[in-house]
C-alpha cells in the first residue's frame, strides 16, 4: 500500500524543535512499526508500505521537516511546467469548448485561442510584481488560478458570448475575481488592471477593438429569468436557474435595479439587506464563487463588513442551504466532526447544494483548522465515517452513479470516488475572518489549503458612497425639521465622520499605542443612535415651548380675568343684598309659626300624659288580677286533667250501681248544685252527720248523654264565672268540709269518678279568687273606658300639632332655601374676590417675565432649527468617542463642527453635550454612587446609559465597576451573586441564562481580549420576537430576555487589543484615570470638603 502525505511540513514544531506527527512518520519509516503501549515490550510492524510526500518550499513562514525524516525520502523538486506546455494544457481546453460546433461565432474562437498566453503572461507578471511580504503573505499565485480563471471562462454560453468585446470583458472579469480580488490596496488593484489592459492591447490588437469593452462588467448567473412552472414541482422546490453567466454591466443596468430584481425576484423584501453599489459587488462576486463548482471563497474584512449577511443571501438566491456551526461550552473536534458528517451526508448522500460559513470566532481550537484545510485541499477528512456509513452511502449512490455514468462499473473505489465528487461539486466552504491581527497570517501559512483552496474576496473599508448610500435609505422618509438641502448635507456628513474617525483611530494607535476600530456596525448603530435621539430631543422640544406661551396664555387670561370678575362682583354684591332682605322676612315668619307650634305641642304634651296615667293605672290592675288568676290555674288545670281520666263507661258504671257510695252520691250533689240543678228537700241522713244525697236527680244528670261535654264545657268557659255565686259556694261548704271529701280517699272509693271530687273543690277555689279579681275587672273597663275618650283627645291634639308642624317645616325649607341661596352668594362673591386677587397678584408678579416669555418662545423655533446638528453631534460622541481620551474627544468634537460648518448644517455654537444628554440631578446621583466627578467620567457614564450598544470599560482602576455596582443596587446587583460573574467562572452560563429570564442586569468583570461566542447574540441584540415576550439563542439553547436585563463587561487591562469585531458588538469605553482627570477629581474633593467646613 503507498500512502500519500500532503503538506507534511505543515505540522507546528514545538518548543524543542519537534514535528510530533512527523516523528511517529520517522519512526513508522525506520523501525517498520510501533510498540504497543498497552502491552509494553510487544512490537506491532506494519510491512509492504510505502510513502509518498509533499510540501512547499521552506521559508516565508512555512516550517520546513526534520533532516531525520527528510533522508527517508528521494527528494525532488518539482518546478512548474515551461510556458508551451502551460499554453498547450490550456488552449487545448479552450479550443474544445469554444468552437463553431456550440455556436460561438469564429472570431470568438480565435479569440479564446489567442487569450491562453495573454493569461499565462498575465498570472506570470503578478506573481513577479505582486511579491508576498508579511503584510501581504497571501499574494501567494499557482496554477490553480489560471484554472480558476478558465473555469470561469469556459462557464460562459454561446447565447451569451456572441462578440469579441463580450469575451474579452469576461477574460477581464476573471482575472479580477481569481487575481485582483486578493489585494488589499486601490494602488495594487490600479497596476493590475493597468497590466490587464497593457497585455489586452499588445496581445490582441489584431483581434479585437479593445476600446469598445466596457468598464467594470460583471458576469452572473441569476439575473434572468426562472423556468415556466409546470405544475408538477413539489411545494418545497427550490428556483433553479439556467446554469451560465449573464453578461451585464452597472453603468448600462445600474444597481438599484439589481437591488430591486433581487427582492423582488426572491422574495426578500422583509429582510433588512441594504445593497449598495459595493455590497452589490460582494453579492456578486460571492454567487460566482458558490454557484461554481467545487467552489470555495475566502471572505477578509472587518467584523460588520456584511461578509456573513452576503454569503446567507448569495446562498439563498443559489437555491443552497445555509449551515453554520453553534458552539457550546463543550464543543470539540468530535463534534466538528459530526457537523461535518451531516455536511457530507448533504452535498455526497443528498446531492443538495450546501454552503458551509466558518468564521474565526468558531475556531475554538487550532485543530479546527487542519479538518477544513482537508476539506478545502482535497475534499477527504481521513476517519470522518466508520467503513459501515461508507458502505450505506455508497450503496445509495448506486442508481445515481448508473444514471449519469452508466458505462462506469459501481465498484467501491468508483462509488467513493463518485461520493467525493459530489461532496466537492455541492459543498461550497466559505471561510468569513478579519485580517486584523496575526491570527490571521499564522493561520493561512499554517494551513496553505486556506489561501490556495478558496478564491479570496478582500473587503475594505466601506468607500463613502457606499456610507451616504446607507445613510441615505435609513434616513430618507425619517422626519427631520429643515430644509431637504440641510437633510442632504446630514447624510453626506455622517459618512464624513465615520471616515474621520477611521484616520484618527490610526493616528490614535501612532501616538498612543492604543487600537481601536470603527465597522460599518459602528455605523449603522451612528445612523440609529441619531433617529433615536433625534425624536427623544424633538419630542422634548416640541413641548418646550409651550411652557411660555401658556405662561403668555395665562397672563393675558388673567387680565381678562380681572375685569370680567370685577363686573361679576358688582352684580353679585347686589343679589347678595336682596338676598339677605327676603331671608330676614322668612326668619320673622318662621319664628312666629314656630311659636304656635310650641304652644300646641305643649298642649298635646298634657293630653298626652293624662292619657298616659290611665294607661298605667290599667296596666298595674290588670297586673295584679293576672297575678291572682295564675295562682288557681295549677288548680283548675289539675281539675280538668281529672275530668279527662273520666270515660263514659265509668259514669254507667255509676249508674248502674244500686247502692253508690256515699262518698260520689255526695260528690254528685256537688255536681247538682254547680249545674243549679233541682236537688231534695233538705233532710238527716241517717247513716251520716249530713245532709241526705238527692240521688235520684243525679242519676237523671248523668243519663243525660252529654254529661260528661257539659262538665268540660262548664270548666273551660265562661259559666263559672257567672254560674258560681257566692249562695252556691255557702251550699258546697258543708260537702267540703267533711273529712272524706278529698281526692285520695275518692280514688279510694270512686275510682275514676274520683275526678269530679277534686273538680268541685276547684269551681269553689276558683270562686274565692275570681271574687276579688272582679272588683278589679269592673275598674278595669271603667279605666279602659277613659282610656278611649283620652286616646280620642290625643289623637285630635295630635293632629294640629302635625298640621302646625307641617306649615313650621315648610317655613323652615323656605327660610333654609333663602340662607342656602344668600350664602351661595356669599361664597360665590368670596371666590370672585379672590380670583381677581389672585389674577392681580399673578400680573403685578408676573410683568418682568412676559417680556422673556415673549422672547423665549421666538427663540425656540431657532434652536429645534439647530437641534439636527447639535444631535448629529451628540450622537457621533456616543458612538465613536468612547474609546477615545479626552483630548481626542475634543478634537473629534473640532473636526466634526468644521466639516459641519462646511456642509452648513446649523448647531448650537454653546453646545455642552454632557447638559444636553443628562441633567445635573442624575449626575448628582452618579456621584454619590461612587462616579468621579470630572468630565471624562461623567462622559463615560453618559456613554454608559445611553449608547445603543452594552459597554465594555477598560477599567484598570476599578472606578467604573465600583459605580456600577452601586448604581444596580436597587436591581439585586449585589444581592445575588449570580449577577456579577466572569468568563472563566464555572457557573457563568448559568448566571447568564438567569439574568436574562429575571430581567436582572450582569456584571461581567474582569474579561481578557476575547468574549466567549455564546455572547453573540446578546451582544447583537439578536432577540427573536416569541408572542408577547423575546427570546435569544445562547449557544444552542433558547433563553427567555425579560425587560431589565443589561449587560456591563468591565476588563482590568490597561491596554486591550480588541478585534473590530468586539468593537462592533460593544460600546468600548476608556474610564482610564488621565493626569487631568485625576487633578479634576482631587479638585472636586476638596471642594467637597471645604463646604463641609463651612
Amino acid at each position: 500500500m503507498t500512502v500519500f502525505i500532503d503538506d507534511i511540513n505543515m505540522p507546528v514544531i514545538n518548543e524543542w524543535g519537534d514535528q510530533i506527527t512527523n516523528e511517529i512518520v520517522r519512526q513508522l519509516m525506520e523501525q517498520n512499526g510501533f510498540y504497543n503501549l498497552e502491552k509494553p515490550g510487544e512490537f506491532t510492524s506494519v510491512t509492504d508500505i510505502q510513502f509518498v510526500a509533499a510540501m512547499i518550499h521552506p521559508g516565508g513562514g512555512r516550517n520546513d521537516i526534520p533532516q531525520r525524516l527528510k533522508r527517508q525520502f528521494t527528494v525532488f523538486n518539482c518546478t512548474l511546467p515551461s510556458n508551451s506546455s502551460i499554453d498547450k494544457i490550456f488552449k487545448t481546453v479552450a479550443e474544445g469548448y469554444f468552437c463553431e460546433e456550440r455556436g460561438f461565432p469564429q472570431e470568438v474562437c480565435k479569440l479564446a485561442s489567442a487569450l491562453v498566453p495573454t493569461t499565462r503572461k498575465l498570472w506570470q507578471a503578478t506573481k513577479v510584481k505582486m511579491l508576498p511580504t508579511p503584510a501581504k503573505f497571501h499574494y501567494i499565485f499557482n496554477l490553480r488560478d489560471l484554472s480558476r480563471i478558465w473555469q470561469g471562462i469556459l462557464t460562459v454560453t454561446s447565447e451569451v458570448c456572441q462578440s469579441t468585446d463580450v469575451m474579452v470583458a469576461l477574460f477581464q472579469h476573471e482575472c479580477s475575481r481569481v487575481i485582483a480580488d486578493r489585494f488589499t490596496s486601490h494602488q495594487d488593484k490600479e497596476w493590475f488592471e493597468n497590466m490587464v489592459n497593457k497585455l489586452t492591447i499588445l496581445s490582441l490588437e489584431k483581434l479585437s477593438n479593445n476600446e469598445n469593452v466596457p468598464k467594470e462588467s460583471y458576469f452572473i448567473d441569476f439575473l434572468r429569468d426562472a423556468p415556466e412552472a409546470t405544475g408538477d414541482e413539489p411545494e418545497d422546490a427550490v428556483k433553479s436557474f439556467p446554469v451560465g453567466f449573464t453578461f451585464f454591466q452597472f453603468r448600462l443596468f445600474s444597481y438599484p435595479n439589481v437591488n430591486r430584481y433581487v427582492f423582488n425576484t426572491y422574495s426578500l423584501k422583509q429582510l433588512q439587506y441594504l445593497l449598495f453599489f459595493d455590497a452589490m459587488i460582494h453579492l456578486v462576486k460571492i454567487s460566482r464563487v458558490i454557484r461554481t463548482p467545487q467552489g470555495n471563497a475566502l471572505l477578509v474584512g472587518v467584523g460588520g463588513s456584511g461578509k456573513q449577511s452576503l454569503t446567507r443571501l448569495a446562498s439563498f438566491i443559489a437555491g443552497y442551504q445555509i449551515f453554520q456551526i453553534t458552539l457550546t461550552r463543550t464543543y470539540n473536534t468530535s463534534n466538528l466532526m459530526d457537523d461535518l458528517k451531516i455536511l457530507y451526508r448533504t452535498a455526497g448522500q443528498k446531492g443538495k447544494g450546501i454552503t458551509f460559513m466558518f468564521t474565526d470566532n468558531e475556531i475554538k481550537d487550532e485543530s479546527f483548522l487542519e479538518y477544513m484545510n482537508n476539506v478545502l485541499a482535497s475534499g477527504e477528512v481521513s476517519n470522518l465515517f466508520a467503513r459501515d456509513e461508507i458502505d450505506e452511502i455508497t450503496q445509495d449512490l448506486i442508481p445515481v452513479m448508473k444514471r449519469e455514468y452508466p458505462r462506469r462499473p459501481p465498484t467501491s473505489e468508483n462509488l467513493y470516488d463518485y461520493y467525493l465528487s459530489r461532496v466537492r461539486s455541492n459543498l461550497h466552504v466559505v471561510l468569513c475572518f478579519s485580517p486584523v491581527g496575526e491570527k490571521f497570517r499564522t493561520r493561512a501559512l499554517k494551513f496553505p489549503g486556506l489561501i490556495s483552496g478558496c478564491t479570496m474576496d478582500w473587503f475594505q473599508r466601506w468607500p463613502k458612497d457606499a456610507l451616504i448610500a446607507v445613510a441615505q435609505h435609513f434616513l430618507a422618509s425619517y422626519k427631520i425639521e429643515c430644509t431637504e438641502e440641510v437633510k442632504q448635507s446630514v447624510v453626506n456628513t455622517m459618512g464624513t465622520f465615520q471616515d474621520l474617525v477611521a484616520e484618527k483611530c490610526v493616528e490614535y494607535f501612532e501616538r498612543y499605542r492604543r487600537q481601536t476600530y470603527v465597522t460599518p456596525k459602528s455605523y449603522l448603530s451612528f445612523i440609529s443612535g441619531y433617529k433615536t435621539i433625534y425624536e427623544e430631543k424633538f419630542a422634548y422640544m416640541a413641548i418646550l415651548p409651550q411652557y411660555p406661551k401658556t405662561g403668555l396664555a395665562k397672563l393675558m387670561e388673567a387680565e381678562v380675568s380681572v375685569n370680567q370678575l370685577s363686573k361679576e362682583l358688582a352684580l353679585k354684591e347686589k343679589d347678595l343684598a336682596v338676598a339677605s332682605k327676603k331671608a330676614d322676612e322668612v326668619l320673622q315668619e318662621v319664628t312666629v309659626k314656630a311659636q304656635a307650634a310650641e304652644k300646641v305641642k305643649m298642649q298635646v304634651q298634657k293630653v298626652k300624659d293624662k292619657a298616659q296615667a290611665i294607661v298605667d293605672e290599667i296596666a298595674a290592675d290588670k297586673a295584679v288580677a293576672e297575678e291572682k288568676l295564675e295562682a288557681a290555674r295549677p288548680a283548675l288545670e289539675e281539675a280538668e286533667a281529672a275530668l279527662q281520666t273520666i270515660k263514659p263507661a265509668d259514669i254507667a258504671t255509676v249508674r248502674k250501681l244500686g247502692k253508690p257510695p256515699h262518698l260520689i252520691m255526695r260528690i254528685m250533689d256537688c255536681v247538682l248544685v254547680l249545674f243549679q240543678r233541682k236537688v231534695d228537700t233538705v233532710t238527716v241522713d241517717p247513716e251520716r252527720p249530713c245532709m241526705k244525697p238527692s240521688w235520684a236527680e243525679a242519676l237523671k244528670l248523668m243519663n243525660n248523654s252529654g254529661f260528661l261535654n257539659m262538665l268540660l264545657t262548664f270548666a273551660k268557659g265562661e259559666e263559672k264565672e257567672d254560674s258560681i255565686t257566692e249562695e252556691v259556694v255557702e251550699l258546697l261548704q258543708p260537702y267540703l268540709d267533711m273529712e272524706d271529701y278529698n281526692l285520695e280517699t275518692a280514688k279510694k272509693v270512686c275510682g275514676n269518678i274520683a275526678g269530679l271530687c277534686s273538680w268541685t273543690q276547684a269551681m269553689a277555689y276558683f270562686f274565692g279568687i275570681n271574687k276579688e279579681v272582679l272588683p278589679l275587672k269592673a275598674n278595669l273597663t271603667l279605666q279602659e273606658a277613659k282610656l278611649v275618650v283620652a286616646q280620642t283627645e290625643l289623637n285630635n291634639a295630635q293632629s294640629q300639632l302635625d298640621e302646625k308642624q307641617r306649615e313650621l317645616d315648610e317655613v323652615q325649607a323656605m327660610y333654609d332655601a333663602a340662607m342656602r341661596e344668600k350664602q351661595d352668594l356669599l361664597d360665590d362673591a368670596e371666590a370672585c374676590r379672590r380670583k381677581m386677587n389672585n389674577a392681580t397678584a399673578l400680573i403685578e408678579g408676573l410683568g418682568g417675565e412676559k417680556i422673556r416669555w415673549t422672547e423665549s418662545s421666538k427663540s425656540f423655533q431657532d434652536q429645534i432649527i439647530r437641534l439636527v446638528g447639535d444631535v448629529l453631534l451628540a450622537t457621533g460622541f456616543l458612538s465613536y468617542c468612547g474609546p477615545f481620551n479626552q483630548e481626542y474627544r475634543n478634537l473629534m468634537l473640532q473636526l466634526w463642527k468644521k466639516e459641519m460648518n462646511c456642509h452648513q448644517i446649523p448647531y448650537s455654537n454653546d453646545l455642552n453635550l454632557i447638559s444636553m444628554l443628562v441633567d445635573n440631578a442624575t449626575i448628582g446621583e452618579w456621584n454619590l454612587q461612587g462616579l468621579p466627578n470630572d468630565d471624562l467620567s461623567i462622559q463615560n457614564g453618559i456613554i454608559v446609559t445611553k449608547a445603543s450598544r452594552y459597554p465594555l470599560l477598560i477599567d484598570p482602576q476599578g472606578q467604573g465597576k465600583i459605580w456600577i455596582k452601586n448604581k444596580e443596587k436597587n436591581n439585586d446587583l449585589q444581592a445575588f451573586d449570580s449577577c456579577v460573574t466572569s468568563l472563566n467562572h464555572k457557573y457563568f452560563r448559568t448566571h447568564l441564562e438567569d439574568s436574562l429570564s429575571l430581567g436582572r442586569p450582569l456584571l461581567m468583570e474582569d474579561v481578557g481580549e476575547e468574549l466567549d461566542p455564546a455572547l453573540d447574540n446578546i451582544l447583537e441584540k439578536n432577540f427573536i420576537k416569541s408572542g408577547s415576550t423575546f427570546k435569544v439563542k445562547v449557544g444552542d439553547k433558547e433563553v427567555d430576555v425579560m425587560k431589565g436585563f443589561t449587560l456591563y463587561i468591565t476588563t482590568k487591562l490597561a491596554n486591550p487589543a480588541y478585534t473590530p469585531e468586539i468593537s462592533a458588538k460593544t460600546a468600548v469605553i476608556d474610564f482610564t484615570v488621565t493626569m487631568k482627570g485625576l487633578e479634576d477629581q482631587l479638585l472636586g474633593r476638596v471642594i467637597l470638603t471645604e463646604k463641609q467646613v463651612l
